[in-house]
């Protein structure tokens, strides 16, 4: 059986490579009851044959065009500066249509259609080309969705390796100061007073300990076992005779 990610000492952890990491990833997704992340594969999109016909079209405000084109840029001009618009309302369950005036920003524009010919003989390939679009939309949406859910389970564990590395590396350098003191110092006794200058007492007791290194005066407490006295024999005397 494999061995959980969370089954490793501190120590152990911080020294795994992300590599490593990885590899307690799926056992970390199997006990979240996430399903590992499958590369996504889209389909193939036909290109898109191109429209055939370049028209003029009047435009009723920047962003919407209105159903009419021509090949003529005055007619459209005509169009917005002699006629209003047909907007659809839609009041208590129906549309109503409600004429408006082309707003101020209304302009010609040029737009490229399909003949009622050239989109005969194009049709099923841009169904095609359509259908493959709405179906890699939709694989896109659910991996994206399934590489959340993947994120929110492996969280935890990638965020506690990195405070393991960061704790690591925390603590070697409380290590690597120690070094550097008794070499300056000459002395282990004295380096270590100057090292208690530089960091806290916990925690160069705990980098000692952490990188097995002996340090004057931050050796781990240990606490002593409890003796135990054997209680004294009683004599038939004391014995409670019943």
């Amino acid at each position: 059986m494999a061995t959980p990610y969370w089954d490793l000492e501190e120590k152990e952890r911080a020294q795994l490579t992300e590599a490593e990491v990885e590899k307690y990833c799926d056992f970390e997704l199997m006990t979240a009851g996430v399903l590992k992340v499958k590369p996504l594969v889209l389909a193939t999109v036909p290109p898109m044959p191109e429209p055939d016909l370049e028209l003029h079209v009047p435009m009723s405000d920047s962003y919407h065009s209105i159903d009419i084109g021509s090949d003529d840029a005055a007619a459209c001009g005509d169009v917005i500066n002699s006629c209003v618009r047909i907007s659809a309302e839609w009041v208590g369950g129906k549309h109503v249509d409600v004429a408006r005036p082309f707003a101020k920003d209304a302009e010609v524009r040029i737009k490229r259609v399909y003949s009622a010919e050239r989109f005969a003989e194009a049709r099923a390939l841009i169904e095609r080309a359509n259908s493959a679009k709405a179906a890699n939309e939709k694989a896109d949406a659910e991996y994206a969705e399934a590489c959340k859910k993947q994120r929110e389970a492996l969280k935890g564990l990638w965020e506690d390796w990195h405070e393991c590395l960061a704790k690591h590396a925390r603590l070697g350098q409380i290590i690597n100061t120690w070094h550097e003191y008794v070499a300056t110092a000459g002395s282990e006794e004295l380096a270590a007073k100057f090292l208690a200058k530089a960091f806290e007492h916990d925690d160069i007791v705990e980098a000692a300990e952490w990188w097995s290194v002996a340090i004057p005066l931050f050796a781990p407490e240990v606490e002593p076992e409890p003796v135990h006295t054997p209680a004294p024999e009683r004599g038939a005397a004391e014995l409670d005779l019943f």
